[in-house]
């Protein structure tokens, strides 16, 4: 059954979201795609990460952090912080500047969301994070990178008559 239901999964393309949190020990950062907006009104999302995800823990720790969707042109971004390693921000390809609340952004992304933990709730292998949005930037014109089938692509192309 789980074979069959992540092949499922997988006919759903999703954006490709970076996670980014700060805490005295340093910078944390995951490759998600499971992520949605929960409400418009007040601006809410939905991020779920493994409970042994260090970057959940440190997003707990923090009760900020940064929804980074990446650009198509990010997809070594993506492939970096989806790695287990601890010092992913040393080879970041890209450059690193600071959000209000102190939680890193990263250059070039499609759209960044700066977040407040307002719950984590633990089921089973994850734990779902709701947070409320408090301050968002976008580029109206890059294209997305997307997840496919298991695979990372670079972008789309409209459909005609879209």
């Amino acid at each position: 059954m789980t074979d069959a239901f992540r092949t499922a999964c997988a006919q759903f393309a999703t954006g490709v979201i970076v996670v980014t949190t700060s805490t005295p020990d340093g910078d944390f950062g995951a490759t998600v795609n499971a992520f949605t907006t929960l409400t418009l009104e007040p601006p809410q999302v939905l991020v779920c990460l493994a409970r042994t995800s260090r970057t959940r823990a440190a997003i707990e720790e923090a009760r900020t952090f940064a929804v980074n969707v990446l650009a198509a042109d990010q997809v070594a971004v993506a492939r970096l912080f989806a790695t287990p390693e601890p010092d992913k921000f040393s080879r970041l390809p890209v450059a690193l500047r600071r959000g209000a609340t102190g939680v890193p952004l990263l250059d070039g992304a499609l759209c960044t969301l700066e977040c407040r933990l307002a719950d984590a709730i633990a089921r089973d292998t994850h734990v779902v994070l709701i947070a409320g949005v408090i301050r968002v930037r976008h580029d109206p014109v890059k294209a997305p990178a997307l997840f496919f089938r298991s695979r990372l692509y670079e972008g789309f192309r409209a459909a005609q008559g879209s």
